[in-house]
């Protein structure tokens, strides 16, 4: 198993028998040359990667990391003829709803002023994986509403 990592900091909640599995390679998602040496080899991506903030004036770092970021991983695991591509999205990507209305996977996009800027970006971001799959690549895209860890 292989992953990238963009500082040689150890995340705390991964317990060392478990991280001393993983094939660490440093890298960044903004970086294609990194992406390019991760992927060397390899079969799979699970696409995890996102900034998280609601903050209005964190705009322009939401869609670079999480339009661009994923457009990047998607354009070199088609390069690289990644067989399986799993992109983790957001339930936010899916957009609002009407109160007491349930989400599920038949709800379409509706841009409203509802929407943060975190879900457009997701949103967003989530349309370059499925145009990985238009380009032929076996796409999973997920839509969890909370990630811990």
């Amino acid at each position: 198993m292989r992953a990238l990592q963009r500082s040689n900091k150890q995340p705390f909640f991964i317990p060392p028998h478990i991280f001393s599995k993983v094939e660490w390679v440093k890298g960044d998602i903004l970086d294609v040359v990194s992406l390019s040496e991760a992927m060397e080899g390899i079969d799979t991506v699970i696409h995890a990667a996102a900034k998280v903030s609601f903050h209005p004036k964190e705009k322009a770092a939401l869609y670079k990391v999480n339009i661009e970021g994923t457009t990047n991983v998607v354009n070199m695991a088609l390069e690289k003829n990644v067989k399986r591509f799993v992109h983790v999205s957001s339930v936010a990507a899916i957009g609002r709803t009407k109160r007491d209305e349930m989400v599920t996977e038949e709800k379409k996009w509706q841009q409203t002023n509802m929407n943060t800027q975190y879900a457009i970006s997701k949103h967003y971001a989530e349309m370059e994986a499925w145009r990985g799959m238009g380009e032929g690549m076996d796409v999973v895209i997920i839509n969890p509403t909370t990630i811990l860890g």
